[in-house]
């Protein structure tokens, strides 16, 4: 049992620590947190295959997907692929291990011991024979990452079943704390119980249910046979982080501002990759690149070889983008690139591509669209948050893009104001805007900003300028935090203050919050102070064991029944329609609120248990 720590918990359930409010002018409190999205996207469970289906030699590297693992290859779909939280990662792609499921939600808001089964990956069944040899499971493997590292008493472990008792059993571990890169791990199938069709083999991590906690990473899983005891060094060149931007100081750019100037595009971008193996074991090409404008080739450069060492090291190759022109923009349109590494490349093929897709849309972002981390303020109300921009061209600013992540606290609960700052010798200078709107955060879903509309037709930006945020309250609005940059990056300010100063903030990342232009986006959300809609239909009302709830569009929501002293009695998650067993519940007056998983949004109607 690991000491209790502050844990993030969802949908209002909080354990938040923080003194009586202070007066305007104290410094704010800067905060740095877990990103815990609590709404990943629909599962990709995809087929469950029956036993013996899967022939050796099995591996998985992780690079062929995003988000859920190979349903062809594996049994459960809770641990969360992704490029993001690894560091110093073998081969493009993880699988990431914590206290969430498939949905991003909490196992056990209470849970923050170690007793007990987080996250587990379950291979399919597998066709072993009586008589194998050599038959080893090898894997790499890291604690932390990018997210939070296990403690001493966290545990990933490997469990094999034997198919003739239906029995797993424990034959691997490895204990926190976290540690630079990745290690290597090999196990024997050695038992004549596991060398049966129908063998599985398991990862699975002890630590904290209730968040993003106690992460593990794994990656390059490999099972075969007639591999020896230290059969753990792989030949595989791969790519090991995503595609860098290729607009200048952006990764994305409002199409009217692109224009031709002439730093518009970066002159050259550096991609991280590996050469896994023994030395002289690869023979490959880097520096190709296909760019590809609204699905057209408008360019194409061909790579070089690159066989020297360092092996078994994340190098970085700096590649020239050779003049290209854009085909005369007169809308929003997309911008690919593709970078290949091609040659005699043993391994994975599917970790020798890497893309990016610039969306030219109408705003501004330094980030990349992922959030590694949670960014707030607090313990100051009136706290201000801002970051700096240098639109390419001047135009009108019509509002704010913001990415609000649920942790520690639900911040819906809370308010702000839209703010626009003069650009004073690179920080914040006179006040130009400040909303007399109130507005409030709101969940959309994982990487999914809401924009927020100005109070005002438009404010005429000529030249650098700050936007941000101003609160009304004490406790963090937890804005997404990019940090899956270089190390340390530093490129992009972010300051902080209080009424009177402005302070700059020590933790490196991209802020989430983006400035657009020109015109207000078709799926404008504004979520100001406004009470909540009773559209929630109730059949039957008065209702006595069970009562049905319909909600006002599809998806994915939150049902919460309260005493009409505010007291929370039921909670159950489902689709938009869904039927609630009220039987416990005292005759008398109760509240149901629903709250959509993917829009922020919520529904609220009265109802009598009679």
């Amino acid at each position: 049992m690991k000491q209790v720590k502050i844990r993030v918990l969802f949908y209002g359930l909080l354990l938040f620590l923080a003194g009586p409010g202070r007066a305007f002018g104290q410094k704010p409190t800067e905060v740095l947190l877990e990103a815990v999205q609590f709404y990943r996207g629909d599962s990709q469970s995809g087929k469950q295959l029956t036993n013996d289906t899967v022939n050796l030699p099995f591996s998985d590297d992780f690079s062929a997907r995003e988000g859920y693992p190979d349903p062809l290859l594996w049994r459960d779909q809770n641990v969360w692929i992704n490029n993001t939280y690894g560091r110093d990662i073998p081969t493009l792609g993880v699988a990431s291990f914590d206290g969430l499921d498939r949905d991003g939600l909490a196992y056990d808001l209470l849970d923050n011991s170690s007793d007990t089964f987080a996250d587990v990956l379950t291979s399919q069944a597998i066709r072993l024979q009586a008589g194998m040899t050599g038959v080893r499971l090898s894997f790499e493997y890291q604690a932390g990452g990018r997210g939070e590292a296990p403690e001493a008493d966290d545990r990933l472990v490997v469990e094999f079943y034997a198919p003739t008792d239906s029995q797993w059993t424990e034959v691997w571990s490895a204990s926190g704390p976290g540690f630079d890169g990745f290690k290597s791990a090999i196990v024997a199938v050695d038992s004549a119980i596991w060398l049966r069709p129908g063998f599985q083999f398991r990862f699975a991590a002890y630590g904290a249910r209730s968040g993003a906690f106690d992460l593990w990473n794994i990656d390059y899983v490999r099972l075969g046979e007639n591999r020896a005891p230290d059969d753990t060094l792989f030949s595989d060149a791969a790519f090991t982080r995503e595609h860098p931007s290729i607009i200048n100081g952006y990764f994305q750019v409002p199409w009217s501002h692109i224009g031709s100037g002439s730093n518009r595009f970066v002159s050259q971008f550096g991609l991280h990759y590996r050469k896994n193996g023994p030395p002289g074991s690869a023979s490959i090409n880097l520096g190709r690149y296909i760019i590809e404008q609204d699905g057209l080739v408008i360019s194409t450069k061909n790579g070089n070889p690159d066989n020297a060492p360092p092996y078994n090291v994340e190098n970085l190759r700096n590649v020239l983008v050779d003049p290209f022109t854009l085909n005369p923009p007169i809308g929003p349109f997309s911008l690919r690139i593709r970078s290949i590494m091609d040659g005699a490349n043993d391994g994975f093929r599917s970790n020798d591509t890497v893309e990016i897709t610039h969306d030219f849309s109408n705003y501004y972002a330094y980030d990349d669209g992922s959030a590694e981390r949670v960014y707030g303020l607090s313990n100051t109300p009136g706290a201000r948050t801002a970051v700096a921009f240098a639109p390419f061209r001047s135009d009108s600013l019509k509002g704010i893009q913001i990415q609000f992540v649920p942790t520690q606290v639900d911040a819906r609960l809370n308010s702000f104001r839209l703010a626009v700052w003069e650009y004073n010798a690179g920080i914040p200078g006179n006040l130009i805007y400040q909303s007399d709107s109130l507005y409030k955060p709101a969940y959309y879903g994982i990487d999914r900003p809401i924009a927020y509309a100005l109070d005002t037709s438009a404010v005429f930006i000529g030249g650098p300028f700050f936007i941000g945020l101003i609160q009304t309250s004490i406790q963090p609005l937890n804005i997404g935090l990019d940090v899956n940059q270089p190390d340390q990056d530093t490129t992009v300010s972010i300051f902080y203050g209080d009424a009177s100063n402005w302070y700059s903030s020590l933790f490196p990342g991209r802020l989430m919050l983006r400035p657009y232009f020109g015109t207000q986006p078709d799926d404008l959300s504004r979520p100001e102070l406004e009470p909540l809609a009773a559209s929630l239909k109730l059949m039957p009302n008065p209702a006595h064991e069970y009562l049905k709830i319909q909600a006002p569009n599809p998806g994915i929501w939150v049902y919460k029944v309260f005493s009409i002293n505010g007291v929370e009695l039921i909670r159950e998650r489902g689709s938009e329609s869904i039927e609630l067993n009220i039987g416990t519940l005292s005759p008398g007056l109760y509240v149901v609120r629903a709250e959509s998983a993917e829009k922020g949004s919520a529904r609220a109607s009265k109802f009598l248990r009679r």
